[in-house]
């Protein structure tokens, strides 16, 4: 009976650690963006609280029939095909200050992802976009398509930022 009231005793301390581990969630945003165009944008705010390795991609929604995934594909690229490539400028502000301002092509998709967004459940494929150290810090980071991409036109797309910690 002793044993049972000590347990009984940790379990506070137990959900207290569990209520601030998932308190403590590493970056991850993911935001609309039209790839189809020229000059389309979205941006995304984050506080790094550690540093480490961050992701930055684009998302493509795949479509629910195969037929129209398989077309897709074509234009997204696998690991045997580039795809259509998308030229993006990211500008990654620290503290108000430029940080890192590079222009990108991307192509192909290294992997897929699901998440929710809005209620809906998203099945994507990922297009790398880059991983980056990054410091501690308060972040804005914003990507813009460079050129009409007229192949993604139809095509769901996002932006994600997220913190990188493969499994190895």
């Amino acid at each position: 009976m002793h044993s049972l009231i000590r347990n009984f005793l940790k379990l506070p301390w137990i959900i207290i650690f569990f209520y601030l581990t998932a308190c403590s969630q590493p970056v991850l945003i993911v935001t609309p963006i039209n790839l189809s165009h020229a000059n389309q944008s979205a941006s995304a705010s984050f506080t790094a609280g550690e540093a480490g390795d961050y992701l930055f991609a684009l998302l493509f929604v795949k479509k629910e029939e195969y037929a129209d995934i398989m077309k897709q594909i074509t234009i997204w690229g696998d690991s045997n095909n580039e795809g259509t490539p998308i030229p993006v400028h990211l500008q990654i502000l620290k503290d108000g200050k430029v940080f890192i301002e590079n222009d990108f092509i991307t192509t192909g998709v290294q992997w897929g992802r699901g998440f929710y967004h809005e209620g809906r459940r998203l099945n994507t494929a990922v297009r790398l976009v880059d991983i980056i150290t990054l410091p501690p810090g308060n972040y804005t980071t914003k990507i813009t398509t460079l050129v009409d991409t007229e192949a993604f036109s139809g095509i769901e797309g996002y932006f994600e930022v997220g913190y990188y910690k493969p499994k190895h």
